[in-house]
């Protein structure tokens, strides 16, 4: 009986496997000692000058701020991220920056552009892109190959990289996709689209006023064309307005 309990005590304390263990520690120095040597040698090529920036490609023109954040620093040691947020302070307009070190001695900066999409009428004219971004201080006169957006409110100034937050915007944007999708931009070209009341939300194409309202703009759009082909091309100058909000297109012509 005595034996037996033995032989279970015995059971209990297992074996230290001390070659595992070795192995582990000798792992453990091997990492430390390749970090200390990494650590070591970053710090004496950044400290000898062949990894100092010498050079910039960047498909837009780089602000002086931003260089004198670059050149002569090393790349081992450049801030990637403080030079990002340089670029998007002074340029909100940008809809992405991407900065990639090329080694010895080059950084490649690439700036993702916004498009613009139409133009907004304030006390100046302003490029917007597809996300209502402003891009730009804006001009006295309007950008002849836009649409120019009207809404009486908008009669102040307006900041570069701000984004226009007014829910009739959306509409503006689905009309104009609407117009672009049925290639009807250049049969009806558009000169400005007021969205100042929603309910009489209208586009002028010369001198015609022709007023969608708020939705159902693709088959608005397909009566204005049938109109336009059937009944008013021969004469669609003399035409002051077309109402499309009802089930029956309403045409007024000039007196």
């Amino acid at each position: 009986m005595i034996k037996k309990m033995r032989r279970k005590r015995r059971r209990k304390f297992k074996k230290i496997n001390f070659g595992l263990i070795l192995k582990f520690v000798g792992a453990g120095i091997f990492f430390l000692f390749g970090l200390v040597l990494f650590m070591y040698l970053g710090k004496t090529f950044s400290s000898t000058g062949i990894f100092t920036v010498k050079d910039i490609k960047s498909n837009v023109e780089v602000d002086d701020e931003v260089k004198r954040e670059i050149y002569g620093k090393s790349l081992f040691t450049l801030n990637i991220e403080k030079i990002h947020s340089q670029i998007f302070t002074s340029h909100p307009e940008f809809k992405d920056v991407y900065i990639l070190k090329k080694f010895p001695h080059l950084l490649k900066i690439e700036v993702k552009q916004r498009e613009p999409f139409a133009q907004i009428r304030g006390k100046r004219f302003y490029p917007v892109d597809r996300e209502g971004i402003i891009l730009s201080s804006g001009s006295q006169e309007p950008i002849s190959w836009l649409i120019s957006i009207e809404i009486v409110d908008y009669n102040y100034l307006l900041k570069k990289g701000d984004k226009l937050k007014d829910g009739r915007i959306k509409y503006v944007f689905n009309l104009i996709e609407a117009l672009g999708e049925r290639n009807l931009l250049n049969k009806f070209p558009t000169k400005v689209i007021n969205a100042t009341s929603l309910a009489a939300l209208y586009f002028v194409v010369e001198d015609t006023k022709i007023i969608v309202g708020k939705d159902s703009f693709g088959r608005k759009l397909s009566i204005l064309d049938e109109l336009y082909e059937k009944t008013l091309k021969s004469d669609f100058s003399s035409v002051k307005y077309i109402d499309l909000r009802h089930k029956k297109a309403y045409v007024g012509y000039e007196r």
